[in-house]
């Protein structure tokens, strides 16, 4: 189905008409899923490396810094339990 189709109010054909518009057999079916996935893994791989070193390591600050925060937060709220309510 075209993208075109959902415009023109057509359904999903069968599944016969869309082996036919991969060129066949069920064999072809899967091979064409099969490099969809490859395709999706070495997008994911060159999107990993269009990002240089400087703009990793500035990620991978700013993610630590996160976790200090939440480690910051996890343990003022430990302590907040252990003594108890301050407001009593």
């Amino acid at each position: 189905m075209g993208i075109f189709d959902r415009f023109r109010h057509r359904a999903h054909d069968d599944a016969g008409e869309a082996r036919s518009s991969l060129g066949g057999s069920h064999e072809q079916d899967t091979t064409a899923m099969t490099d969809a996935a490859q395709r999706a893994a070495l997008a994911h791989d060159e999107a990993a490396d269009a990002f240089g070193p400087e703009i990793e390591k500035a990620r991978e600050a700013q993610e630590a810094a996160g976790l200090s925060d939440r480690e910051a937060e996890e343990r003022a709220r430990e302590d907040m339990t252990a003594e108890g309510d301050p407001w009593d």
